[in-house]
């Protein structure tokens, strides 16, 4: 046994150097990032090395056995014998050993030798898309658009002049920008509740608006008094008395008495300016104005009040936007890229989704997503145009159904077993300067009536989260997903838009590999014996040469099989459906027995 894999090891040793050599010398290079070059021959090395492994692997089998079935040979005289057991029992030993190299090769590593590969190549493309689309938004004054692109300009190539001059230009007038007219962000508020009344009910919330009216706290009061009114119902008999507190607290605040000292009089005005927005449904300036505050002196920044409602602004504005520096602590090399699929309605509309690129980060315990490039298009029953909308980044996350009343599910399409759908945040505003926003860009048909046009600022995509994770494994193809995507996408594959049937047949042939390439190496068993030397015959070096010819016949007889299984599985996808898998692997386990009862059969002449 040791031979055998010492032999096998020697070969692939040598066929990797030569996959090195040849991928160093071969030309046509493309064009590449400075010092890139040698992690791309690398790539292209050992994308070569994998694609011939296989052959690599059974042509060494084949001679490793030939050599050790001619040391006792002679000893099978008869079918069975126990020579011929005890050589069959090696060679399926070895057999599973190569097979299950040639599986994570073929499953794990050479998906991911390819993506780097291929984001190597992309990489100039990528830096001069966020260089021109830098420089249009710079022409456009949409100074903080062109930040961003020169900030992931910057991570591709860090020593870029185009991409520094991008972010020098636009950071100028950011920091110049002094205040910008509010824009307040509504339409999150209409679908996500806010989270503060969670586990309260109105009898509760009135409580405490009632203790702390007692001791003058009017902020307090008036915020539970609020948040009673919008989490209870219109059945509620406590609402009446969660609006009488509302009243008085706010009456109290904006006809609160002169204070003695000048600065807590302009502290106070500057609490209920920013409250007043927080009680009206503008967080975003409320936020703001609270930053403002908490900015403008030391000692206001640990008043209570300051502390308590502008992490409550915070919380808000976050559930409806996120902030642009988000951004900035994405890696460079994204997890999926150009991502498409559709999603179909109950009344025939179409949504048409297409995601540049998307970086999946982990936020505090939980995982977000943040897609560059969003694209969406609707298209009605008839196929018309209806409306589309285009971001440069978008926040996605995943929330509970639950989060939503009953009406609201129904005018989204989210249907009763959806547990977690994707929420898309499609405006981002900066953590400190109100000047720097970015948001959507919405298209809709000439025909849709201005009062139906929404130009909104968050997006419930009406599918399961679930779907939408698989939907970003098909970043590559049914050929390069990853096993366990490709198993749940042959279920989901029409719900996206993709045929089932080529899903399922890829599928199949994936999930068959190993047992294919099994039979193969026991067929090459059989091989062997019938090549095998004579006992004691000495090893010759120069049976290494013969190996290149060997491993291009292997291959050709490889390709072959599987081109041949590859058309079958179509068969049992279209004729099985739902048994496919079942029936490959029966009949492959069949061929498996077959020609393994071939090789126990034979002895010595």
């Amino acid at each position: 046994m040791r031979r055998i894999f010492g032999i096998i090891f020697s070969y692939t040793v040598l066929a990797f150097g030569a996959c090195v050599i040849t991928a160093t010398l071969l030309g046509h290079l493309p064009a590449l990032l400075e010092g890139a070059k040698t992690s791309w021959i690398l790539c292209r090395a050992f994308i070569f090395f994998f694609r011939i492994l296989p052959s690599v692997l059974a042509s060494a089998f084949l001679l490793a056995f030939a050599i050790d079935f001619g040391k006792d040979a002679q000893k099978a005289l008869m079918r069975f014998s126990r020579v011929i057991m005890s050589n069959f029992k090696h060679v399926l030993i070895v057999a599973v050993c190569l097979v299950a190299i040639m599986t994570v090769t073929n499953e794990i590593l050479s998906p991911m030798i390819a993506r780097r590969k291929d984001y190597l190549e992309r990489a100039p493309h990528l830096l001069s898309e966020y260089i021109k689309n830098g420089q249009e938004a710079l022409g456009e004054n949409n100074y903080t658009l062109a930040h961003r692109y020169g900030t992931q300009a910057v991570k591709i190539d860090p020593k870029n002049i185009l991409a520094r001059e991008l972010i020098d230009k636009s950071e100028a007038v950011l920091k110049a920008i002094k205040k910008a007219p509010k824009t307040p962000v509504e339409t999150a508020n209409q679908l996500l509740p806010y989270l503060e009344a969670r586990g309260e009910t109105v009898t509760s919330l009135i409580r405490k608006a009632e203790e702390a009216a007692a001791h003058n706290k009017w902020f307090d009061s008036h915020y539970y008094a609020q948040l009673a009114i919008s989490s209870g119902s219109g059945m509620d008999s406590n609402l009446k008395e969660a609006k009488r507190l509302a009243s008085v607290a706010w009456n109290n605040l904006m006809g609160a008495p002169k204070l003695e000292k000048d600065r807590d009089q302009l502290l106070f005005e500057k609490k209920r300016k920013a409250y007043k927005a927080l009680s009206e449904g503008d967080n975003v300036e409320s936020y703001y104005q609270f930053m403002e505050i908490a900015a403008e002196d030391e000692s206001w920044s640990s008043d209570p009040d300051v502390t308590q409602y502008l992490e409550i602004a915070k919380k808000r504005v976050q559930s409806q936007c996120f902030f642009i520096d988000e951004t900035d602590r994405l890696q460079t090399f994204e997890n999926y890229m150009d991502v498409y699929f559709t999603i179909r309605h109950d009344s025939g509309v179409t949504d048409v989704i297409y995601i540049r690129g998307i970086t999946p980060v982990s936020d505090g315990g939980r995982m977000v997503q943040y897609l560059r490039g969003f694209n969406m298009t609707t298209f009605g029953k008839n196929g018309s145009f209806v409306r589309s909308v285009s971001v440069p980044y978008v926040k996605l996350l995943s929330v509970t159904v639950d989060n939503f009343d009953e009406e609201t599910r129904e005018n989204l399409g989210l249907k009763q077993e959806y547990k977690y759908v994707p929420y898309l945040m499609l405006d981002s505003i900066d953590r400190t300067m109100r000047g720097k926003r970015s948001g959507p860009v919405w298209e809709y048909a000439p025909y849709i009536a201005k009062e139906n046009q929404k130009n909104e600022n968050s997006l419930v995509l009406s599918m399961p989260f679930e779907d939408f994770n698989t939907a970003c494994d098909l970043y590559g193809g049914p050929d390069k997903m990853r096993l366990d995507a490709l198993v749940k996408m042959s279920s989901s594959a029409q719900n996206l838009g993709y045929s089932g049937e080529v899903f399922n047949s890829m599928m199949i042939r994936r999930l068959t590999y190993p047992l294919i390439m099994l039979i193969v190496l026991v067929i090459l068993a059989s091989v062997a014996w019938n090549l095998r030397t004579k006992k004691d015959q000495v090893f010759k070096f120069v049976w290494i040469f013969a190996l290149p010819f060997c491993t291009l016949i292997i291959d050709i007889f490889i390709e072959l099989i599987l081109t041949v299984t590859g058309l079958s599985t179509f068969a049992f996808a279209a004729y099985a459906r739902n048994s496919a898998l079942l029936v490959a692997f029966v009949i492959y386990s069949v061929v498996l027995v077959v020609v393994s009862l071939h090789f126990v059969f034979k002895k010595t002449a």
